[in-house]
Formats: structure tokens, sequence, C-alpha cells
């Protein structure tokens, strides 16, 4: 392995907190990648050369310029697996800095297999990232090869799928937590922006809903995340259009309460916000004619509750804590306002369309 100027930055900062001398890290050529004092990055170093060319154990450099490029003090070579990459060098007094000298070279080794490991993993992850999002964006040419790699990340490629979309809330973030609880549960999960996406073998919505808010409940973020689930693919070639199904009605919902939404259940509400928006406004106006927002905002509040109390008069003045005839006089106010009457089947679901529209504008 190669030692990069990053690693040797970070080095550089790990290394030069254990002591306060001047610490610089150089390459398999003998040039100085990264010092804790900066002029003398990109110098070449011959100690460092020497080192690495003639596989010294040590080379002790006792006063400044003895060899080109350097200052007085000691310099051992990095090795990785028996070999040779880089040198580190400590600058100051030989009697001063050869007590520290084996413990900055054993530390250095240990954090750049560290480092190494990381590296491995994060172009691992970032590998899967890339996968992830080329098959939800469709972006695959052999079957063969796309079952291999669901497969290769933990899914069974011929069972049936559905893809998932967890956002939270404003203020709040999806947690590392929440992660390692979806991957336990085996969904293979991919962040794209704020969201996590979510794709796992279940035979229904309601399975993979069950699933998503143990692993919420486990993670304790039910109450800061909303969550939408797409239809069932049976074929891997079509967790796109689930994902997009997912998306449409995590982006509907964006406004609602915390909850798992599934997009099955809101068929009605797809066909609803997916109304071309020039016709929404026209029906708008239509429907309210020349009523202000503050008339608006209240025949909305009155018109859903009534909506989903399907017309009974009861129930509404019990959700709304008002007397029976309060409801009725609300009634005849937005039939007067509107000329639309909510008692009549086909006027309360103009109402309802119009007020939907309205709160989604």
């Amino acid at each position: 392995m190669k030692i990069g100027k990053r690693t040797a930055r970070e080095l550089i900062n790990e290394v030069s907190s254990i002591i306060d001398y001047d610490i610089n890290i150089m390459d398999e050529r003998g040039t100085i990648m990264a010092s804790t004092d900066p002029s003398r990055a990109g110098q070449f170093h011959e100690g460092a050369h020497l080192v690495i060319t003639r596989s010294l154990p040590e080379l002790s450099v006792y006063y400044d310029g003895q060899f080109a490029g350097c200052r007085k003090g000691i310099n051992l070579p990095i090795l990785s697996d028996g070999e040779i990459i880089g040198v580190v060098g400590i600058t100051g007094e030989i009697s001063q800095v050869s007590r520290y000298a084996r413990l900055i070279k054993k530390v250095t080794e240990i954090l750049i297999k560290d480092f190494d490991i990381l590296q491995k993993e994060d172009k691992q992850e970032h590998a899967r990232q890339l996968f992830i999002n080329s098959w939800l964006n469709g972006e695959w040419e052999d079957p063969a090869l796309l079952a291999k790699d669901i497969q290769k990340y933990g899914l069974d490629p011929d069972a049936p799928m559905i893809a998932s979309i967890i956002r939270p809330l404003p203020g709040h973030e999806i947690s590392d937590i929440l992660i390692k609880a979806l991957t336990k549960s085996q969904f293979m999960t991919c962040q794209i922006s704020k969201e996590t996406v979510a794709i796992g073998c279940f035979p229904s919505p309601e399975k993979c809903a069950e699933r998503l808010s143990s692993c919420m409940e486990k993670a304790g973020v039910g109450g800061c995340c909303i969550c939408a689930i797409g239809a069932v693919c049976s074929e891997r070639e079509n967790i796109p259009d689930s994902f997009k199904q997912a998306k449409t009605i995590i982006d509907m919902k964006k406004n609602s309460r915390p909850g798992i939404y599934m997009y099955d259940h809101l068929l009605l509400d797809v066909i609803i916000s997916s109304v071309d928006p020039d016709l929404k406004g026209r029906f708008i106006k239509h429907v309210f004619g020349d009523c202000d927002k503050k008339e608006i905002s209240g025949i909305a509040d009155f018109i859903d509750i009534y909506y989903r109390s399907n017309g009974s008069i009861k129930a509404v003045s019990q959700a709304l804590f008002i007397h029976k005839n309060t409801v009725q006089y609300k009634i005849n106010r937005i039939a007067a306002q509107t000329g639309l009457d909510p008692r009549a089947s086909g006027d309360l679901m103009a109402l309802y369309l119009a007020c939907r529209w309205c709160r989604d504008r």
C-alpha cells in the first residue's frame, strides 16, 4: 500500500498530539508529504530516501544539513506487511527524541493499519451505495449481474421486494442506531440527501410496515420520522417503481404527522394529488370564488372534519366541541359562501377536493 497525502496529514495530526517535537511523514520516494512545519511539505528528504533505498532500521541526523533537506533528529521506516511504505522523522536533539522514536514509529504503523481498514470499508460502502442508486434508477443491463449484486448485499433476488423511504422531521436526523437496526432486520439501506431508502424482501406492505415500525421503536425515532412504503415488486427489476411510489407518498405527506404510510392504502390520495396544478388552481377559484384566505382556511378546517366524520352532525360536534346547532349553522354558512351544500355528496366531494388542493399549495 501507499500513504496518501490525506492519510499523511491525518497521521501528523494524531501523532503530534503525543509529543511536542516536529514530526515529518515522507513517502516511498523520500518526499515530505506532511509535517508539523508546513514550510517543509513537498521538500526532498535525503535521510528518508536512504532509509528506504538501503532498508535501514533507523537513521540519525546529528546536525542540520548533514543530508539534503534534513534537520537533526531520528528517521525510522514505516512498515506495512514487512514492506517499507514511508518514513517518519522526529526533529530534535538525538538525546531527547531517541526515547520517543520507537513509540512514534509503532503508533504511526498502528494508525496506518487503522486508516487502511477504514478506507477499505469506505470503498465497500461507496460501492454499495453506488449499486443501490443505480438499481433504484434502473441503470442496469445484465439481469444475472443484478441478481448477483442483490444477493451480495444480503437480499434474496428471487423474493418479492419493497422499497421504502424514511424522512426525519425538521430538526431531526436519521440516527446510526436506526441504520443498524434496519440492517439487522435484513433491509438494504442507502442515504439519499437526508432520507434513508430501505429495501427489503416482504410479501406485503403491511409486513414491511411492521418491521419498519419495530426498527424505529428500537432506535427511539418513531415519533420523529415519516415513512412511506411502495408497492410489492414480484420482479427485482421493478424495484425502481416501488421506490417512485414511496417517493410520491413521502412528498405528499411532507406536512403530515409522524407515521408509516403505504402506497396501496393511499391510491385515492395519489390520484387526487396527481391532477395538473393549473386545473387545481382553476377548480379552487371556481369553488371558493371571492372568499378570502381566512374564510377558506375556516372552511377547510370544517370540511376536513366533516368529511372524515362521514357527514355525522353528532360526530362533528364532538370533534369540534360545539353544539349540533352550531354545526348546522356552519354548514349553512359554507353553502351561502360557496353555493355548495356539504350535505349533498357531490358538493361535499367538490369542497373536499378544493380544500385539499388549497392546503397542498
